[in-house]
């Protein structure tokens, strides 16, 4: 009995044993066929097309733009292999991933810095300056912020620039001449009789009338000046006249007589410049031209005619002279000639607003009568209201010399004026 317990027990005990040996044999067999079933249950190479999910949410999305995924770069950090072990295991609701991310910054997008370019040479390229810095030029026009009526250095003066120097540029100046000091001796068929008057004395005159206008037109260096200008001035009361002995010889009177008398008295006067010019001088004389082209020296030296047409009058009321009664004598004579002009003009840009200049011309020669010849003076300077817009105040001086002709046939005119010269000036 003892011997059948026993037996049963160590038939028991090898049983158990065999069926945990079993048990491991099966583990270990399937642990082995795990492989093989993935393979059979997968495609071959899911591993390498499936999307996994990536650790780094979208790009688009939590990153900076300067951190951005760049698939064209050589990846920085590839996190492939180890996100292959959680294939098809969510991370935050979003799928890994097996594209790798580039975590180095990048630079501006091409069609960024194309953009900027183009900005760029929108920047004005001063004369002598040569290619511009188009980083430079760049970052200006990046901070730029002009205020209207600010100037540009190339707005400023319209011909510094290489470009604007390659189309006609034309410039329209309306101006008038205030003088401080008018001084006429006025001559007519011989009689003579003289205006003179101060600032406070012009408005006494009963006759004043005066016009200008200035125009020019200019391309590269070449410019040509069109100038006209008409006077009108007129003075009623006693005046000193001299009458010829020509005209007082049918009244018995062999000589010149000088007296005061009621007289009238009209000057009219009209000029007209035709000039050319030619910039011989245009050159920086600042440390840096580059990027401050001030101050700027221009010259230009001026040859053309000028046409002048001169029409005078003196009506000379009745007089007595020894014992003699002389009737009203009303003369007028007129006269149009051209003679030579010569002129020279300098300018010196201080700032892309203000500038000063000196204009000088001289005309006539003598050439057409016995007693031609008319010079200017005017200093001055002007004031940019913008890039089209311009205020001219000067000093003006003139004299205008004409004396031909004989007896009661002789014309002259001897003026001279001093004053303020004020003009606008238009671009365009």
């Amino acid at each position: 009995m003892l011997l059948k317990t026993r037996s049963k027990e160590g038939t028991i005990f090898w049983v158990r044993k065999v069926l945990r040996l079993s048990s491991l044999v099966s583990g270990a067999i399937a642990l082995a066929s795990l492989p093989v079933l993935a393979g059979e249950l997968l495609p071959k190479d899911t591993f390498e097309q499936s999307p996994i999910p990536s650790p780094i949410a979208s790009p688009e999305e939590n990153l900076p733009e300067s951190h951005q995924v760049d698939p064209s770069s050589k990846p920085a950090l590839a996190l492939k292999t180890p996100l292959q072990l959680h294939q098809g295991m969510p991370l935050q609701g979003k799928p890994w991933s097996t594209r790798s991310v580039d975590l180095r910054p990048q630079a501006k997008p091409a069609s960024e810095a194309i953009v900027e370019v183009a900005t760029a040479s929108k920047a004005p390229v001063l004369m002598g300056q040569g290619t511009p810095n188009h980083s430079d030029a760049a970052n200006a026009v990046r901070n730029e912020s002009v205020p209207n009526g600010t100037l540009t250095a190339q707005a400023a003066s319209p011909f510094n620039s290489d470009v604007a120097q390659e189309r006609w540029q034309f410039l329209v100046e309306p101006y008038l001449f205030v003088p401080f000091d008018v001084k006429a001796d006025i001559t007519v068929r011989g009689r003579k009789a003289s205006l003179e008057a101060g600032l406070g004395e012009l408005f006494e005159l009963d006759r004043i009338f005066a016009a200008s206008l200035r125009l020019e037109a200019r391309k590269n260096r070449l410019g040509f000046i069109v100038d006209g200008s008409y006077l009108s001035v007129g003075k009623d009361g006693n005046l000193d006249v001299t009458i010829p002995a020509a005209a007082l010889r049918p009244y018995g009177i062999n000589t010149d007589v000088n007296l005061n008398a009621g007289v009238s008295a009209n000057v009219h006067q009209g000029v007209l410049d035709l000039a050319v010019f030619y910039r011989v001088i245009d050159q920086s004389l600042g440390r840096n031209p580059g990027s401050n082209p001030y101050p700027r020296l221009t010259a230009e030296p001026i040859l053309g005619v000028r046409l002048n047409w001169l029409g005078q009058e003196i009506d000379v009321g009745s007089i007595r002279i020894g014992g003699i009664n002389i009737p009203n004598q009303d003369v007028k004579l007129s006269a149009f000639f051209a003679e030579p002009m010569l002129g020279f003009r300098a300018g010196l840009e201080l700032s892309d607003r203000w500038g000063v200049g000196i204009r000088a011309d001289v005309s006539g020669f003598n050439i057409n009568a016995d007693r031609d010849f008319t010079w200017n003076l005017l200093i001055g300077t002007q004031y940019r209201l913008s890039s089209k817009v311009a205020l001219q105040l000067a000093y003006r001086f003139t004299k205008f010399e004409y004396q031909d002709g004989k007896g009661t046939d002789r014309l002259g005119l001897d003026l001279r004026q001093q004053g303020l010269w004020l003009g606008a000036v238009f671009s365009f």
